[in-house]
């Protein structure tokens, strides 16, 4: 092994440790740069940025409704009603977007939760909807083919009068307070509504190669 180290230094002259060192340094700066720009760019791509507009425009909506089915109590008229049959499609429309938006958005938890809350009311507002119309149906088969008549029977039905529509009242006025007034509550700051993106780690490229030398 003498013999043949001196005949390969004679022909390729010595070789520096310090440039194993180098090459080495330098492979595991680019292997940590290429991992950290995977992570940035995965974690770009699966936390897109939201504001949460539509979110703060569904929880108003909540509230307005939950305030037209609480005014039912003291009023009955066909104006009244058709109000809440357009906040509940305006409903619909809204929490549609909202979940859309939300998908792999940078919104926190709370406010995803609650916006599948919503999606809940909205379904039960429709399916309660179409039980209570029935139900009147069923009592006044004269006017079964007559929507309009029947659209008016039902706006003037106190809910005083029928203990399914106070049920059915009181149970959306609850479920739109807490989940419009929460949400709300959540949104009235940007700030603790949006996760942060937490910051990365720096990698010490030169500790190994230190430890090393020393």
């Amino acid at each position: 092994m003498n013999r043949l180290r001196s005949i390969i230094e004679q022909r390729q002259g010595q070789i520096n440790p310090a440039v194993f060192d180098q090459q080495q340094v330098s492979s595991s700066a680019r292997r940590a740069e290429k991992s950290t720009g995977d992570i940035k760019r995965h974690g770009l791509k699966g936390q897109k940025h939201e504001r949460g507009r539509v979110h703060l425009l569904l929880f108003a909506l909540l509230v307005a409704d939950g305030l037209i089915v609480a005014a039912g109590f003291m009023l009955t008229h066909v104006a009244l009603t058709l109000l809440g049959s357009a906040a509940t499609m305006l409903l619909g429309i809204c929490v549609v977007v909202a979940l859309v938006k939300q998908h792999e958005s940078n919104l926190k938890r709370p406010v995803r939760t609650l916006t599948w809350a919503a999606l809940g009311y909205v379904c039960f507002s429709f399916i309660a909807g179409y039980v209570v119309s029935m139900g009147i149906a069923f009592r006044h088969p004269e006017i079964l083919r007559n929507q309009w008549e029947l659209f008016k029977l039902l706006s003037s039905t106190s809910p005083w009068e029928s203990p399914l529509i106070m049920t059915v009242n009181i149970i959306a006025i609850s479920g739109a307070a807490f989940i419009g007034i929460l949400g709300l509550f959540l949104l009235r700051n940007p700030q603790q509504a949006v996760q942060r993106p937490s910051a990365l780690p720096a990698t010490p490229v030169g500790t190994g190669t230190e430890k090393r030398m020393s």
